[in-house]
């Protein structure tokens, strides 16, 4: 079917990386004493004869288990190489136990009702999901096993690194939610609620963008897509938030006195200062740090439009207000302070 997980290489279950002697690793052993342990006083029945709850809950204790056995370890190069297996092996096991369950379970009865054929279809969404989560893990923990042993395997660099961006950005996602959820719904329901107070009567809204460290630079380009890029096509700038980050990491650069003095570690020229603010630069460009008014300034001046911020309790600020002339309609933008836990977000503004 389209979109489907194709299986990985199949390995022998209970089968880790072997050993110089020819043999699995000692780690598969503990690892495997690891899972028994966490299975007992749970009754235990044939992967195909498993409800999903079940393996779910299963796996969970399981990863768990082999976790605090990681955790356990030290942080020296070979034990940091070991957890790498472990983690690879308890992931390998649980997508292909994953797998197993969906191929035993894919064929329903041909007599069921139409009540039964949604739930079977709702349960084989829910395995796909979970093969394609456990097949990631297993995915960036091979990675890293190659990365650690060069010469095996026959992943390129630029896969290894794309796979360790995506766990990075998997884990982000995670602590964002957490922090969403432990923010409490008073402070951002009432930033939210003033907002809207503000906004509508305006005639705007918020439109959400995803939170992931690329909010501001995200929202401005929506708000290029919305409202016209102002001709930044025609000079060459493309509007994706990867672009808008190096555009506005070139105009910091470029103007460097402009923006230094308005970042207090940075603010004196000396050899740690000028260092400390080129890593700064090449933050901007390359890495999901947050913008903030610094990094809007420069990207106004960089775009040459001007871009208006309103937030639940500060005047609107608009930056770039220099280029409002030239004709372009200024991109808005909301600042929210409570949105996540986490730090600051920024939403575009669309008209209603």
């Amino acid at each position: 079917a389209d979109g489907a997980l194709s299986p990985r290489p199949r390995r022998t279950m209970g089968k880790g990386k072997k050993s110089k002697s020819g043999g699995p690793g000692p780690e598969v052993g503990e690892c495997e004493a690891a899972v028994k342990a966490a299975n007992e006083g749970h009754e235990l029945v044939p992967v195909g004869e498993e409800t999903l709850d079940a393996m779910e809950d299963r796996h969970r204790r399981e990863r768990a288990a082999v976790e605090a056995l990681c955790a356990s370890l030290g942080q020296s190069k070979p034990e940091k190489d070991k957890r790498v297996r472990m983690m690879g092996w308890i992931s390998q096991r649980q997508y292909e136990e994953t797998r197993a369950w969906q191929d035993a379970n894919e064929d329903g009865d041909e007599g069921g009702d139409a009540s039964s054929d949604d739930d079977d279809d709702d349960d084989a969404d829910a395995v796909d999901a979970l093969a394609k989560e456990v097949a990631a893990k297993a995915a960036v923990a091979d990675a890293t096993v190659s990365e650690n042993a060069p010469g095996q395997g026959g992943m390129t660099k630029a896969m290894k690194r794309r796979l360790k961006k995506e766990a990075e950005e998997r884990e982000r996602d995670a602590r964002i939610e957490e922090e969403k959820a432990n923010a409490g719904p008073s402070e951002r329901e009432d930033e939210e609620k003033i907002l809207r107070a503000l906004l509508a009567p305006r005639g705007r809204a918020i439109a959400e963008i995803k939170a992931d460290g690329h909010c501001m630079y995200r929202s401005v380009g929506h708000q290029l897509q919305v409202r016209g890029d102002g001709g930044a096509g025609v000079r060459g700038l493309a509007t994706d938030h990867i672009s808008l980050r190096r555009i506005t990491a070139e105009a910091l650069r470029a103007d460097a006195w402009e923006y230094r003095p308005f970042a207090e570690e940075f603010a004196e020229e000396t050899p740690a200062a000028n260092e400390g603010w080129a890593k700064y630069c090449d933050d901007v460009e390359k890495t999901a740090a947050w913008g903030g008014q610094l990094e809007l300034g420069a990207l106004a001046k960089a775009l040459r439009r001007s871009i208006v911020v309103f937030s639940a309790r500060m005047p609107a600020v608009t930056m770039g207000e220099e280029f409002a002339s030239e004709g372009g309609t200024p991109l808005l933008v909301c600042y929210q302070r409570h949105a996540f836990g986490l730090g600051e977000h920024y939403n575009s503004i669309v008209d209603v």
